[in-house]
This record gives structure tokens, sequence and C-alpha cells, in this order.
């Protein structure tokens, strides 16, 4: 992320959200000028706050995020101190930290603690996503600039935006395949609320597009082709049903 307009960063990452439909996002993040006005100014914005090995940490501008925040830290040196006198005044924040650890400036956070940054990453936003309340997303694959903001687009579901981690000198594309790793879910489809399918697809898909994978699925076209369709029911992510005229369904 590039930071050479006079605009500030928050202003700038809400306008990009805008620009690509996101209503709210979970976010990763180490240095402080990238999510701390967001989080003072458009907290409605943040799903999750990540912070990977933050050099320093206040806690006032996470006070309404704290259920939502994840922080990850070293256990040696100035940092680990820091962060963990910030986390007493945010006993609803999460706290992963990582032992025999110094997480300087400098530090290579990915290099050094890859799996055990991943996995706490990856569960952590498992946990919050089953309330279900960020919107899912299927953006194509793309790369762009918005007012001084450089991004890529990769995979499918919650919107997770990467920022940078200083100066470490590894960043996130080792991570991107795994963080946006398109799994698939389950939907059931039902007629008349009687279970006829189940199928998989992408998360994120839209209600129009499940209802029409739905009826086009092989064992449920031959049970709906000359039926009157009288209402779609349609809960993304997880079910369709479609209602017909009674005493008009196929039997099978």
């Amino acid at each position: 992320m590039t930071t050479d307009t006079e605009s500030s960063v928050d202003r700038r990452l809400v306008q990009l959200f805008r620009h690509l439909g996101l209503e709210q996002v979970h976010i990763a993040a180490r240095v402080t000028a990238d999510w701390h006005g967001l989080a003072t100014t458009h907290p409605e914005t943040i799903a999750s706050l990540t912070l990977v090995c933050p050099t320093g940490l206040e806690a006032t501008p996470l006070g309404a995020l704290a259920s939502r925040v994840l922080v990850l830290t070293g256990d040696q040196g100035a940092p680990a101190e820091a962060i963990r006198k910030a986390m007493a005044a945010l006993p609803e924040a999460t706290l992963i930290t990582l032992h025999d650890y110094y997480s300087h400036t400098r530090a290579d956070l990915l290099t050094d603690h890859p799996e055990d940054i991943g996995a706490a990453m990856l569960a952590f936003l498992a946990r919050l996503d089953q309330g279900h309340t960020v919107k899912t997303v299927s953006l194509p694959a793309q790369e762009g600039e918005l007012d001084g903001i450089s991004y890529r687009i990769q995979g499918a579901g919650a919107p997770l935006v990467l920022l940078p981690l200083g100066l470490a000198a590894a960043q996130w594309p080792e991570f991107q395949p795994e963080l946006a790793e398109e799994e698939e879910i389950e939907i059931v489809i039902q007629i008349n609320g009687r279970v006829r399918a189940k199928f998989s697809v992408e998360p994120g898909l839209n209600s129009e597009e499940l209802y029409a994978r739905a009826v086009a699925d092989a064992r449920i076209a031959p049970l709906v082709a000359r039926q009157r369709i009288v209402k779609k029911i349609v809960v993304p992510n997880k079910l369709v049903n479609i209602v017909v005229a009674q005493g008009k369904e196929t039997q099978v």
C-alpha cells in the first residue's frame, strides 16, 4: 500500500471498500497508522481486526471492537511488555503469545512463525464467521490501484484485507493461498419443505445464483419442470426451498 496522496489512510481505505462493494471487512495489520484511523472514525467497517506483532498498542480506539480483536505478540522485549499492558484494558480481546520470540520492528514474522500465526488467524476468523455477520463476496481475481492504494483480490467468502507488515522481509503472499481458499459449502434443496437434494458451491453466491443452480440440478430439474412454482425461498449459504402448487409435485 502506498501513501503518496494527501487524503488519510482511513478515508482512502473506505473509498476502496465502497468501490469494491464491501460493507464490512476483516482486517489484518501491523502498522498502527494503517488501522488506527479506520478504527477511530469508521469502526462500522471493521468486522474484526488482527494485529500481528505490533510494536506498540493503544487500547482506547479498540474499546468498541475489543470482542473482535486478535493480537499476536512475542514474549520478549519492550514490545511484548507494552502489548501486555494495553491488553489488560481490553479483557474481551484475544491475545496469542509467540513463545521465545522478540517481535522487534524488523522481525520477519511470517518466516519465523508461519504456522502459529496462520493457525491463530484461521481459528479466530472461523469463530467469528460462525455468527454470519459479514456479507460474503465472490469477486473476480484482479489487481488495481485507487487513490494511491494498490490492491490484489483473490478467493471468495468473507472479505479479509491484509495490510502491510511494516519492515518485515516476508509479507502476505505466502499466506494468501491458505487464507483465500474457497472452501465449498453444502446447500440443501427442498421442494415444499421436503429435502430432495444437496449440492456444494463456493461461498458468497447471491440468492438468484443459488436458485438458478438449484433448479438446474439434474435431480431437481425433472421434479419442477412441469410444476407451477408459487414461491422461492433462498437462505444464502444454507438452502433453497422451492414451493410448488399442492398436488402437483412429482412423486419419486
